[in-house]
């Protein structure tokens, strides 16, 4: 069962350029006839729809009349015969006559476009509301030179859709494909930051040559895999513009802070929350925030006096989230500063 696409609901084409070779074939046979409007519609998965349209005394083509059109051409498709009606007052057919009659035309030509296998796989149609003269002989060997070039346009321009389909695709999935591969970065990078601390402790804090070693030995390789996470994160940043480490969401922060400190209570009893003040969620990037933390964190308690607490504080001060992290340490010598 074939379909008859309206001219408001046909399917959007990818650029101007998939119907210039045709708009200009319907130019040159609008001149040639000597005929106002030139209609071109193709038939593509048993559907038909309007491919472009071509009006010698304006640029564009009145909606309405190309409702008016299109319905004509539904009563005209009719089997493959070209139809060529100069002036319907000297037309022996009496329906065309008055077919064209009812929809103001005086003249009508109508010539199928075929493929290779005689399949009948578009339409062109020339119509006019005055009377024509036009040589039917030189039309009858110029259409299906025409016809074919404008079969070929179809099949180019439907490859060039499949072709920027497929590369779209492929921009979606490799887009995809980097976002997980920042998403895992992102999850990463806050327990290593945790994993980090267990070799330093250890290489600092054992007096065994061999185990001194072995723990620097852990330390190199995830200082190895930091770097890499590093890179992906930085990738991700240049890639997205920083548009996936760079969205915001509503935070519960007292949550996010308890799911840090899960990573380090294994290593640490030092850590003690002693204020937390944040009665709701925070608008803000939760991976940032999550970095952040762990980042503090880590620095604490590498620098941190052993044995000696560190205090983790956080309220709203002003509209705004302070986030105070405090150990006990030497103070930082001047000349370092």
């Amino acid at each position: 069962m074939e379909q008859i696409v309206s001219p408001n609901s046909q399917p959007k084409r990818h650029n101007i350029s998939d119907m210039d070779s045709s708009l200009k074939i319907l130019e040159v046979l609008c001149a040639k006839t000597a005929m106002r409007l030139g209609m071109i519609r193709r038939k593509n998965e048993g559907m038909w729809h309007n491919w472009c349209t071509y009006d010698s005394y304006r640029n564009h083509v009145n909606i309405g009349e190309l409702e008016n059109y299109t319905t004509l051409f539904t009563h005209v498709r009719k089997g493959l015969d070209p139809i060529f009606i100069k002036d319907i007052d000297h037309c022996e057919n009496c329906e065309w006559k008055q077919i064209l009659r009812d929809f103001g035309l005086k003249s009508y030509i109508s010539y199928p476009i075929l493929d290779d296998n005689r399949s009948i796989i578009g339409h062109l149609s020339f119509m006019d509301k005055q009377p024509v003269h036009f040589d039917k002989n030189k039309l009858e060997a110029l259409l299906p030179i025409l016809g074919s070039l404008i079969a070929i346009d179809f099949r180019s321009v439907s490859k060039v859709r499949r072709i920027q389909k497929l590369l779209t695709d492929e921009r979606e999935h490799g887009k995809k494909r980097e976002i997980i591969w920042a998403t895992l970065a992102h999850d990463i990078k806050n327990p290593l930051s945790a994993i980090r601390l267990v070799p330093q402790c250890l290489r600092d804090k054992i007096g065994n040559h061999k185990l001194s070693n072995m723990a620097n030995t852990i330390l190199e390789s995830c200082q190895r895999v930091k770097e890499t996470v590093d890179d992906i994160l930085d990738f991700s940043a240049i890639k997205f513009s920083d548009g996936l480490v760079g969205t915001r969401e509503l935070v519960d922060i007292h949550r996010l802070l308890q799911q840090i400190l899960c990573e380090y209570h294994s290593q640490s009893d030092q850590l003690k929350i002693v204020k937390m003040d944040v009665p709701f969620p925070i608008l803000c990037n939760k991976n940032k925030m999550g970095r952040a933390f762990a980042n503090l964190i880590s620095n604490a308690l590498r620098h941190g006096k052993q044995g000696r607490d560190i205090w983790i504080e956080s309220w709203i001060q002003d509209d705004n989230f302070i986030f105070r992290v405090q150990n006990h340490t030497d103070a930082i010598s001047p000349s370092a500063l």
